[in-house]
């Protein structure tokens, strides 16, 4: 992201480098112009001047800085790479990153059965050294993408994304918590957006008022079809824009299986049409040299339909007269998610006794997810399954960045404070429920997640030695703001909880040579507990089956210990 920052000192250079329909998008596509080259980020580093410039990230520290002055294990995939590869999504993109992965199978779920996948191996989130779903803190311009959740045959997964609108991917592998609190417990990604300046400059260096691009591609294994295009302008001196939009068609994903039938022997996918689209908004104010505004808007659905031929019962139908009566002769299934993120980004140079500079991000998002399976049977009535997910966010942080010098030494403190406010809802109805339930009813009660939160980084720097340790205490609450369609039938009311948790970490880094760098890290992660976790409540004694609520959870911990080195 290209944000103002200021040179720094010598002495610390070696470590320190410095809700909308989207049809219209062909219509868009058409107007953007060819695509500039991407804008670079150059190091101060004087000892890899005689080098390629390294790969700027802000994810490893929370600073834009070299990734080859970090003490950890980062990947960078940027948007070239994505379009190379021709990823339509997040596990086309990040298939050939080691110990990182994305599951993924066509849909071959059941809508009121237990005996199938119910896509719990779709894509949920990354899964970074065999942990995954929510234990991999997932972040769109550092604001949260909200969580999964799975219940029997539904899951509200976690790709609220659209890959055309972004400009770079960066994944930490190890517990990332000391700077990012809850859920970082095996790793993050921070899927970073286009800005106007990177298609505002010439492949020269030089400024231009118009740019954009325009992409088209097509995927064999689901037969999917993407058109996208950019647009981006300066206004003035100050002030630039850029509006994104894409939308991409696709099919059934193609399977290995030569069944057709339309019956439980099928083999072949069932067929199934996606439909998703997005949207991206960019202003960047800078009314002075020392401050700079990003106002966002970002929206993202994606919607898909399916026709479950191997749910269907062989014909001619065999068995008890119950089990005949049952049969199901017809089922389908649809699926809707809508991701909606408004953001403003404040950074000012402010070469203050406190701080040299100050970051504040306020932001607001909204998210919906929609599950409907519905059943034909045989003799007995239409069973439909409508299940709804819903998460209010609200998200504000106040970040800042002091360098200091004390002989040979140099220090870089960041510290700041991180407050998520997020109201999570969800709906159960639909037709023939199985006793005792009663249409309509919620999974768990409405709840509010709260977290505040206080962080603290030193990167101290000596000669070829770089040492980083880092202090975040986070205090997370997670209050019931209604019973409503919970209690009952739930035979308890749900309870609140709070808590708190302290994320250390400490990085160790040695320039050996110019071409070897030396490194090790230590960091503590946790995961706090989540509304379908605490009170999430179902009863089915047809099936002998009682889950009930445990409001005395714990946070979730890992600790990592990390020891490599890297070629230069």
């Amino acid at each position: 992201m290209n944000h103002p920052t200021s040179r720094p000192d010598a002495a610390f250079a070696s470590a320190c480098p410095s809700v909308l329909t989207l049809r219209w998008t062909a219509a868009l596509a058409l107007l953007a112009c060819a695509s500039a080259g991407s804008a670079w980020a150059q190091s101060a580093a004087a000892e890899v001047s005689a080098r390629a410039l390294p790969e700027i990230v802000v994810s490893g520290s929370r600073q834009e800085q070299a990734s080859d002055d970090l003490p950890v294990s980062i990947d960078v995939i940027g948007a070239n790479e994505i379009s190379n590869r021709q990823s339509t999504d997040l596990r086309d993109a990040v298939r050939d990153l080691p110990n990182v992965s994305v599951q993924i199978s066509p849909a071959r779920f059941a809508v009121g059965g237990t005996t199938a996948s119910a896509l719990r191996d779709g894509n949920t989130g990354l899964n970074i050294r065999g942990l995954g779903g929510n234990r991999v803190l997932m972040l769109v311009d550092g604001i949260r993408i909200p969580r999964s959740y799975a219940f029997r045959t539904t899951t509200f997964d976690r790709e609220y994304l659209s890959l055309e609108l972004l400009k770079r991917v960066e994944i930490v592998r190890g517990p990332a918590s000391a700077l990012y609190g809850s859920d970082g417990m095996a790793g993050m990604a921070n899927f970073i957006t286009y800005e106007p300046q990177d298609f505002l400059k010439n492949a020269d260096g030089s400024a231009k008022p118009l740019g954009g691009r325009v992409s088209a591609g097509w995927s064999g294994d689901d037969n999917g079809h993407t058109l996208a295009g950019t647009v981006a302008g300066r206004a003035s001196d100050s002030l630039d824009w850029l509006l994104t939009a894409s939308t991409r068609g696709a099919h059934a994903l193609e399977a290995q299986g030569t069944n057709h039938e339309p019956n439980v022997n099928r083999t072949a996918a069932n067929p199934q049409q996606d439909h998703d689209s997005a949207l991206l908004g960019k202003i960047v104010l800078r009314p002075t040299a020392g401050q700079k505004h990003t106002f966002t808007l970002e929206h993202v659905e994606k919607s898909s339909d399916v026709d479950l031929l191997s749910s269907r019962a062989p014909l001619p139908l065999r068995g008890t007269p119950s089990q005949i009566a049952g049969a199901i002769v017809d089922e389908y299934a649809s699926r809707d998610m809508e991701r909606d993120r408004f953001t403003w980004d404040a950074r000012f140079d402010l070469n203050a006794p406190w701080a040299d500079h100050v970051k504040t991000v306020i932001a607001a998002q909204r998210a919906k997810s929609r599950q409907v399976g519905t059943s034909v049977r045989n003799t007995l009535p239409l069973r439909v399954r409508d299940n709804r997910y819903g998460e209010r966010t609200w998200q504000a942080g106040l970040q800042a960045d002091k360098l200091l010098k004390s002989g040979d030494w140099a220090h870089r403190l960041t510290y700041g404070y991180d407050y998520v406010r997020s109201s999570i809802d969800n709906l159960y109805t639909g037709l023939a429920p199985l006793p005792p339930e009663v249409f309509p009813l919620k999974r768990f009660p409405d709840t509010r997640e709260t977290t505040h939160a206080l962080y603290l980084q030193d990167e101290s720097v000596l000669g070829d030695w770089s040492l980083t340790p880092g202090l975040r205490l986070d205090h997370f609450a997670l209050d019931v703001t209604s019973q409503a369609g919970f209690y009952p039938p739930a035979s308890e009311p749900g309870k609140s909880l709070s808590g708190s948790a302290l994320s250390p970490k400490f990085g160790l880094l040695y320039r050996a040579t110019p071409a070897w760098t030396l490194y090790g890290q230590y960091a503590a992660g946790f995961r706090a507990p989540d509304a379908g976790q605490v009170n999430g409540y179902y009863e089915n004694m047809a099936e002998a089956v009682v889950l009930i609520p445990n409001a005395d959870l714990k946070p979730e911990r890992s600790h990592g210990l990390e020891l490599g080195a890297r070629a230069l």
